[in-house]
């Protein structure tokens, strides 16, 4: 229960699974130093494409920490990544998620239960750059650092059931455009 992943090497560990929701995504390792691994999709609104652990949940909703690193290689695009329960039609349902994306002036902390979510900006603007997030559900509240810092703190729409590691890229709403995203480290555990 818990785990690692450096992102490296010829091919994605076996443990995740490439999930196409809406449209069709090249899912590849990339080929530059220290680079991770890319999910690259797009061409229509609401395109979304995501590796997952095919629905293992493992980490407790009022216990864990998810630990990522990460970068939007464009800027048009939106991105969320951490845990999440599962996913209904577009809802990411029971969820504790990194979120980034050209409709959001300010990386975001996303959290859902079952019914509903909500998105709490920080203070740092959104950008292309790696950052490292770092999220943390304790049945009282879900918290996320960026690159070390506490930035938000909520206790609206926590998760309520078990979850398992997402990276989700999705294309901005009413655009055509495309989404790139690359990861180098995910971490999660529970406590």
């Amino acid at each position: 229960q818990h785990f690692w992943e450096y992102f490296s090497g010829a091919t994605l560990n076996s443990r995740w699974t490439t999930n196409d929701y809406q449209g069709t995504a090249t899912f590849s390792m990339n080929d530059e130093v220290d680079c991770g691994f890319n999910i690259t999709g797009g061409g229509a609104s609401l395109n979304s494409s995501s590796i997952n652990f095919n629905d293992k949940r493992q980490y407790a909703h009022n216990g864990s920490v998810c630990i990522v690193t990460y970068r939007r290689q464009q800027a048009q695009n939106v991105n969320e990544v951490g845990m999440y329960n599962s996913r209904t039609g577009t809802a990411l349902n029971d969820s504790m998620m990194a979120r980034e994306g050209d409709a959001f002036t300010y990386k975001s902390l996303f959290t859902r239960n079952a019914s509903a979510d909500t998105t709490t900006a920080s203070d740092v603007p959104i950008d292309i750059n790696w950052t490292n997030y770092k999220m943390e559900t304790n049945g009282t509240n879900v918290r996320m650092w960026i690159n070390g810092v506490l930035k938000v703190t909520t206790t609206s729409t926590m998760p309520t059931a078990k979850m398992q590691p997402v990276v989700l890229g999705l294309t901005a709403y009413n655009t055509s455009g495309t989404f790139d995203l690359s990861i180098k480290y995910m971490e999660c555990y529970n406590t």
